[in-house]
């Protein structure tokens, strides 16, 4: 196997390493940017208990949930970055909107496109239309991006392993690869998930485990996320639009060739990484999520730069828990945006300039990504039109709850959290 990164332990790379602590914190820096969050619930605190729980136990290395939970409302909210923090009430957000646990969000011209859950939309911002695209093998969204020109658009199934690509027009699918048909069958803990009953048998009778997906309409979440071979959760275009993957449980990304489907091992020794991704200026980057490291790459793949967290303002909340960079994603020329979970904070770092600054955002929101925010001002007036509406509130005594309603302004979900952070009893599926 090619590997272009190295394991954090290899001299030569620990010695480019750079700590965000050590930059240059500017007040003023990026303020004059919109950006676009997806928040895909608000149970991070319930969520950061149910991980510290799970390293204590046997094989803490393999990150992930042992069985499919269900789906929680979350939100979209547009910001300007002239804030220093995202309040829970949302009452600097420009406009926010529900949605059923949104992961990604990417705008072409006046289209929108949103994933989340098990569905994938597109909205006309102008006139007001939704459309929905769908696929048999699509669970678990994480991903969803618009190649160069608009007419397609590339979206990751974390659930199946897969990584499909829709026609805009006419919303059909237009190219598909899946990770288990092409040698990524095997999960960290041994089994075997195949799609067909040919591989099955072949793999049973060299004496591994097997586990038969024939029929994904058995599976309404996908598999769950620390027995899936991949968990794919990211797929982006590359320049010539190839698609760049990464490999969450493998620590891994490759190169798909649309033309072939054939890979290429482009990065290994990362920690369930996220968003591998070309640069604006050249090059790419990439999220190493639980080693908290932005790593900038040259068009070769190879590291040029490693800026750490991990002494970064702020606590991680328990030591247990290890750094989290959910997502990274270049906003201006140079300027990147790192969603750090654990710190409830979102930076921006301007590379050239070695500059930083801090965000934060209240510690029950899983921010899952952000995007540039370029919607027209008509997006404002969408909201209680074709997405619901989203209303938070913090009581008197501290306590939380945020609303969602449906288009006919009922109230169809409210999540109430204590002054600590978490739903009555901590006993929330997350």
């Amino acid at each position: 196997m090619h590997s272009s990164l190295q394991p954090v332990s290899n001299p030569s790379v620990e010695s480019i390493v750079e700590e965000l602590s050590d930059f240059r914190h500017d007040f003023h820096l990026g303020r004059d940017l919109r950006i676009i969050a997806t928040v895909k619930n608000c149970f991070q605190v319930d969520k950061n208990i149910r991980q510290e729980a799970q390293r204590a136990k046997q094989n803490p290395e393999i990150h992930g949930r042992e069985k499919v939970r269900p789906f929680y409302y979350g939100l979209v909210a547009a910001y300007s970055l002239a804030h220093d923090r995202f309040t829970w009430d949302l009452a600097d957000a420009e406009w926010s909107f529900s949605s059923l646990e949104p992961y990604c969000i990417d705008v072409f011209d006046n289209l929108m496109a949103l994933c989340g859950g098990n569905y994938v939309e597109i909205v006309n911002m102008s006139s007001g239309v939704k459309r929905s695209f769908t696929h048999p093998w699509l669970r678990q969204a994480h991903s969803v991006q618009f190649s160069k020109d608009g007419r397609r658009l590339l979206v990751s199934s974390s659930g199946f392993d897969a990584v499909f690509e829709f026609d805009v027009a006419s919303g059909k699918t237009c190219w598909e690869w899946f990770a288990w048909d092409n040698g990524l069958d095997q999960s960290r803990l041994g089994e075997y998930y195949v799609r067909t009953r040919e591989r099955a048998e072949e793999l049973i009778v060299q004496g591994h485990k097997v586990v038969l997906v024939d029929d994904p309409s058995q599976y309404e979440l996908g598999i769950p996320t620390r027995f899936c071979p991949v968990h794919i959760n990211g797929a982006f275009y590359d320049r010539e639009e190839n698609v760049l993957v990464t490999l969450f449980q493998q620590g891994a990304a490759i190169r798909v060739d649309k033309a072939t489907g054939k890979t290429t091992d482009i990065a290994s020794g990362l920690v369930n990484p996220h968003k591998l991704h070309p640069r604006s200026e050249g090059g790419y980057y990439v999220a190493d999520t639980r080693r908290g490291e932005l790593l900038l790459l040259d068009d070769g793949y190879q590291v040029e730069w490693r800026i750490s967290l991990r002494t970064a303002p702020g606590e991680v909340r328990s030591p247990t828990l290890t750094e989290f960079l959910q997502s990274v994603s270049e906003v201006e020329d140079g300027l990147f945006a790192c969603v750090d979970i654990h710190r409830s904070t979102l930076w921006l770092i301007d590379v050239n300039a070695r500059r930083y600054r801090g965000v934060s955002f209240p510690r029950e929101w899983s921010v899952h990504d952000i995007a540039l925010n370029s919607c027209p001002p008509a997006m404002k007036d969408l909201v209680g039109k074709i997405f619901g509406r989203v209303d938070a509130i913090i009581d008197a005594e501290g306590r939380k709850r945020i609303s969602h309603f449906s288009l006919e302004g009922a109230e169809n979900t409210a999540y109430i959290l204590g002054a600590d952070g978490r739903t009555p009893g901590g006993r929330i599926e997350i």
